[in-house]
């Protein structure tokens, strides 16, 4: 039985959760496995609730309320709808970057990356067709990479699609980008909340576990990185002596 709160496993017999304390769940009845089955999410209702609506509701709760609205989200269908979400926000919050730099000529503004910088003028407002394509295909992968290292932490319950959309709506954080200078460290602090939540929520697994299948790419990377550059000393070093005197030196 899982914890309501925190997803850790609740011994069998208990009163409550022994990790925060919160009260055992009740068995599940008809009605509350209807309730359950009944998620939504608002962009994925547009029909309903209008296109515009759809987009504020979604961007409040994934931004504002992000542990209720993960919740809510249903795990299954609808991903092509959530790459449409992330390509649209992602689209429109480099837009309003350029906007930004165009208006004011301020190139701190786009100190984002070692490569937008020294694009300008036209340049620049033609890579901004590229950026949903950019968009989807960066959040595919990420979710590919993401996914996997759930699963190696056993704690992928739902399938890739779930992590997919999850990833997509915390694409949300990028409408940070809007304020000037504070916006980018500001999104991606919070890019790595949302991320930190929506799988969590979406996996029903504990906070510590769906931190750790964020960070453990990362952490593979650099020993990969440490190991090669380690195996590269010690190949110089060892048939070519005299290039290991000068590192010495």
């Amino acid at each position: 039985m899982l914890c309501p709160e925190c997803y850790h496993d609740i011994p069998g017999g208990g009163d409550g959760c022994p990790y925060c304390g919160a009260p055992a769940p009740a068995a599940k009845t008809g009605v509350e496995g209807e309730v359950l089955s009944n998620r939504s999410c608002p962009w994925e209702e547009r029909s309903r609730l209008g296109l515009f609506s759809a987009l504020g509701e979604t961007i409040q709760g994934a931004v504002f309320a992000p542990s209720r609205f993960f919740r809510e989200m249903p795990p299954a269908g609808a991903k092509w709808a959530a790459l449409v979400y992330a390509a649209v926000v992602g689209t429109l919050s480099w837009i309003v970057v350029v906007l930004w730099k165009s208006a004011f000529g301020m190139p701190a503004l786009l100190e984002h990356g070692e490569w937008l910088p020294a694009m300008t003028g036209a340049l620049l407002y033609v890579t901004l067709v590229f950026i949903p394509l950019f968009v989807v295909l960066a959040t595919i992968f990420q979710s590919a990479v993401l996914h996997v290292s759930l699963t190696f932490l056993n704690g992928a319950r739902e399938n890739y699609e779930a992590t997919l959309k999850a990833v997509s709506y915390a694409t949300s954080a990028s409408l940070f980008m809007v304020f000037p200078f504070v916006g980018w460290p500001l999104g991606v602090a919070w890019r790595v909340v949302l991320l930190v939540i929506g799988l969590r929520e979406v996996h029903r697994i504990s906070t510590g576990r769906a931190l750790l299948a964020l960070l453990l790419p990362f952490f593979i990377v650099v020993g990969l990185m440490l190991a090669a550059a380690f195996l590269g000393t010690w190949m110089i070093m060892r048939f070519w002596p005299e290039m290991g005197d000068v590192l010495a030196v």
